[in-house]
């Protein structure tokens, strides 16, 4: 028995590392899939993501050249600062969850619905993404909107990709790491093209809580 504060069970600390790597996993796929698609018809985000590419790893190389108390200068942990908005406007827009589900814990009332105790309340995250009331022009992509916060927390508590709080999704963080490395390598390495289709975005989406593609997401990579 693994011991904890609370104490947890085998099977509860299996089954938290098994939701940790599900979502570690298949957000970051298929986020990046869509935002890659996103990127190749947008070359004013692209070109920001390269600008900070390009400082991110000159700064990295000063770091490396610089000897113990030479006096260089101590940058900032906070890297890739821009990726970073563009992967959660991508878990955003293109929500890789479909339903947060929360139990009451008490009697309460909700808009003038009564919930009861003990009752399960399902939020569709991809239609509090759509929302106008939360975001402005909500299917318009832009990685400089406010309070993409992935835990969920405080008064602007509307982005739902890994739900939020205390319960909210354990992998969000490894997740959101893996896209972002994925996106500045790939970046980096490649020229995102868009690939010519006949089928409209808005026609070639499946409404199932997030809207998948029906035909797949095409891009072409060209090494740089």
């Amino acid at each position: 028995m693994l011991t904890a504060n609370p104490p947890y069970s085998d099977h509860e600390v299996a089954s938290t590392y098994v939701n940790l790597m599900i979502a570690a996993g298949e957000a970051p796929a298929s986020t990046l899939a869509q935002l890659l698609e996103e990127l190749a018809q947008n070359d004013q985000v692209t070109n920001k993501l390269l600008e900070e590419i390009a400082y991110e790893s000159g700064k990295k190389a000063e770091q490396n050249n610089c000897q113990p108390k030479t006096g260089c200068p101590v940058h900032s942990r906070k890297t890739h600062v821009y990726a970073e908005n563009c992967c959660k406007e991508a878990l955003r827009l293109f929500a890789p969850a479909t339903l947060v589900q929360r139990r009451a814990t008490c009697n309460t009332i909700v808009d003038g619905a009564t919930v009861q105790a003990g009752q399960i309340v399902c939020i569709c995250a991809h239609a509090v993404h759509m929302d106008t009331k939360q975001w402005v022009n909500p299917r318009h992509f832009d990685p400089n909107r406010d309070h993409l916060d992935i835990t969920m927390l405080g008064s602007q508590a509307s982005f739902m990709s890994f739900s939020g709080g205390m319960r909210g999704c354990p992998g969000r963080h490894l997740a959101l790491t893996l896209l972002k490395v994925a996106l500045t390598q790939t970046i980096e390495r490649f020229q995102i093209l868009p690939v010519p289709s006949t089928v409209s975005k808005t026609e070639g989406r499946l409404p199932k809580f997030v809207e998948w593609q029906m035909d797949g997401i095409s891009v072409a990579l060209k090494r740089r």
